[in-house]
């Protein structure tokens, strides 16, 4: 077989034979051009951002001068595609198949990935042609700045429920002596809980998703809103993909490594896989690689009788580092923790394994996702908006004024910014009509 695609169906049978379930997989090979835009845009019919162009003139400015390089990109939807770079040679096609049928079997079966949408991609292609109608009647820079709000607010959405349906037992069905079998005095809720609940019917604050709040409760166009919604389904979307990141690639290795172990390779092609295995997943000195701590983890795992099918479907890679990673892993792995020692006038490192707790403590405060919760709190009695933040991690404030000034203008009233406990006054504030300093400097 000297063809990639004379490999499709092998590779999928090994992965099954291993106990896999990838979805349906179509694989695609692109030039480089190709791939570093699909990279770029994240999904085939992608809306036009300047930030997407930005991220792609960097990723293939990189690749030109050999300083990385894609080696395989597969989407999250039904059907996954995997784009294969079409001047790879026959070895590297298959390490990449072998790798992508590990992503997909994670799509599959993670239960947070069960809840992304997979139909992407239709929606996206019909958004991108409204998107492109809305810069020609409402002019290119306005789609542009709504945009460049809606991408700041994007990875602070949550996947909110609806809303359950009242029930009301029947009249018929209601004992008549119902009052005299309850025998507990009423409770009236206090002024605080009355203006909440006012609040609540009125409002539906507390909102943890200051998008979706926009898209439902601000004055804004329809094409406006429209454009809020097609992005806050993009963040619902790549949501997951952020919080399952090494657990994801980790699973995609362990698979990988299976699968070409199942296949009748060659000799000279058992040898360059190995050695693309080896270039992956590789421990690197200077940052971690999340492709080698996920794996590494799982099979550490497995050597000891746990069940990994069963941990990669339930656990996100917060709670995976954080119950997983004992002293005997970090020992394995040499993740040692190093403490300053005084001797004398001299100060040394000393590797320290006894406090492996703090290597763990580490590794996932590392993978811990950096955007800071924020919530819609409430709507004042004037109209102004208050947002609060979640947690007390230290937030950029030049940055969250731009953020604010952009809700302030789409809210058409005040909005506010505070911290995660009371103060005296707001982190930072902004009314409709405030000037952006930055709005007429060239991007």
């Amino acid at each position: 077989m000297t063809s990639w695609r004379d490999w499709v169906q092998p590779v999928a049978a090994a992965a099954r034979s291993i106990g896999l379930q990838p979805c349906e997989t179509e694989f695609l090979e692109v030039p480089a051009d190709t791939l570093y835009d699909l990279a770029a845009y994240g999904l085939p019919g992608m809306y036009g951002h300047w930030s997407f162009g930005q991220s792609r003139w960097r990723s293939k400015g990189e690749f030109d001068v050999g300083l990385s390089k894609i080696h395989e990109l597969v989407s999250h939807t039904l059907p996954a595609y995997a784009y294969l770079l079409d001047h790879n040679s026959l070895s590297e096609h298959i390490f990449v198949m072998a790798h992508v049928m590990g992503h997909s079997d994670f799509f599959q079966r993670n239960i947070f990935m069960q809840h992304a949408r997979t139909d992407m991609l239709p929606l996206l292609r019909e958004a991108s042609g409204r998107f492109q109608r809305y810069e020609l009647e409402y002019g290119q820079a306005a789609v542009e700045r709504l945009l460049d709000l809606a991408h700041a607010l994007m990875w602070h959405v949550e996947p909110l429920p609806a809303p359950k349906p009242e029930t009301r037992q029947p009249e018929s069905e209601r004992s008549p002596y119902a009052d005299l079998l309850d025998d507990r005095p009423p409770k009236r809720p206090s002024p605080d809980e009355l203006l909440a609940e006012r609040r609540q019917k009125r409002w539906g604050t507390p909102c943890p998703d200051p998008l979706f709040y926009l898209i439902s409760q601000a004055p804004i166009e329809p094409w406006e809103r429209d454009v809020l919604q097609v992005v806050r389904e993009v963040g619902l979307h790549y949501r997951p993909q952020i919080r399952t990141k090494v657990m994801n690639e980790g699973w995609a290795v362990r698979a990988c490594l299976k699968i070409l172990n199942e296949l009748d390779l060659p000799g000279e092609t058992h040898l360059a896989v190995a050695h693309l295995h080896a270039q992956v997943a590789r421990a690197d000195p200077l940052r971690l690689n999340p492709y080698w701590l996920g794996w590494r983890l799982f099979e550490h795992l497995e050597t000891t009788g746990r069940d990994v099918a069963e941990i990669m479907t339930l656990e996100s890679d917060v709670s995976f580092l954080a119950n997983w990673i004992d002293a005997d892993f970090v020992r394995e792995e040499q993740l040692y923790n190093w403490d300053a020692v005084s001797d004398g006038e001299d100060t040394i490192l000393r590797e320290s394994t006894r406090a492996w707790e703090r290597v763990r403590d580490r590794l996932v405060a590392a993978h811990t996702p950096p955007i800071p919760a924020v919530a819609v709190d409430e709507v004042a009695p004037d109209g102004a908006l208050r947002l609060r933040l979640g947690d007390p991690r230290p937030i950029d404030v030049t940055d969250a004024q731009r953020i604010v000034l952009g809700i302030a203008r789409l809210w058409r009233a005040p909005v506010q910014l505070w911290a995660a406990t009371d103060g005296s006054k707001p982190l930072t504030a902004a009314g409709p009509t405030d000037p952006d300093p930055e709005e007429d400097e060239p991007r």
